[in-house]
């Protein structure tokens, strides 16, 4: 039996691998975004970029934003009192760094915030090691909260989960397929996601580039389009693509000297097509 998915990916992976040795000698330059972005031709008067981070550890939302008018705070504190030591955030009171580093009484009060739109009954506030996110929300103005969101397949309350007759999403509970759906909409095993996908629609207005993101750490479904790809670093910096011997210890591209040489290859023969 044929595998088809096997074989579009090998004519991708050629596709793009033709691309960009018809760079020749401005191979290099594809790693350049500002200057293979028609975003960031001379005449664009600013700049603008979409930073997306993504938590791979279990955040605890309801310790980030909080809602602390009294009949919410009593739910709160009820569910986190747990033994020999409460788990809760305080709500008015001063940092005891006597204390345990990282518990509530260390930590002090939750830090109030001032929504735009006031509910009635209502106050918020985020955790006590989020004062710059407070500044950012309260007096500059510079940042958004968006509750309640999460990759649902359609709305659900706790009694249409139960009822079992409404949608839910694919492998709910486990940890790394939600990961995976947060960023491609699908379970593990996804190859292209949501970031990938609104750079391969507007792929035409960067010419033959292949790179139109930065994933500073690795690779990232969320960035791997189907035309396009992320352009990786390490923790050092930019990996490394030509051919030992390696300044300074850098490692090349998968620390492969084989690999090393096959990209220099390609940009040989870039070069001859394109003085050609």
């Amino acid at each position: 039996m044929r595998d088809h998915g096997s074989n579009a990916a090998r004519r991708l992976f050629l596709k793009q691998s033709g691309a960009f040795s018809l760079m020749g000698a401005a191979a290099p330059l594809a790693m350049n975004l500002a200057a293979a972005s028609a975003l960031a031709a001379p005449a664009a008067t600013d700049y603008r970029a979409l930073v997306c981070v993504f938590l791979y550890g279990g955040n605890d939302a309801f310790n980030t934003v909080l809602a602390t008018d009294d009949p919410s705070w009593a739910n709160y504190t009820a569910v986190r009192n747990q033994q020999p030591e409460s788990i809760a955030l305080l709500r008015n009171k001063a940092a005891d760094k006597t204390q345990t580093p990282g518990s509530p009484a260390w930590l002090g009060g939750v830090l109030p915030i001032s929504p735009a739109t006031v509910q009635a009954g209502r106050s918020f506030a985020l955790h006590p090691m989020l004062p710059d996110v407070q500044g950012m929300f309260n007096t500059t103005k510079r940042l958004a909260i968006v509750a309640n969101v999460g990759p649902l397949a359609e709305p659900l309350k706790k009694s249409d989960y139960a009822s079992g007759l409404k949608q839910k999403p694919k492998k709910l509970f486990s940890h790394n397929d939600q990961q995976s759906t947060w960023m491609a909409l699908a379970p593990e095993g996804a190859t292209v996601g949501w970031g990938g996908r609104m750079a391969d629609a507007v792929v035409g207005a960067n010419g033959n580039s292949l790179f139109t993101a930065i994933a500073p750490s690795g690779g990232s479904v969320w960035l791997s389009g189907k035309t396009v790809q992320q352009y990786q670093t390490g923790d050092a910096g930019p990996i490394r693509l030509g051919p030992p011997p390696a300044p300074n210890g850098v490692k090349w591209v998968y620390d492969s000297d084989a690999v090393g040489m096959a990209l220099e290859r390609m940009e040989r023969l870039g070069s001859i097509f394109t003085s050609e």
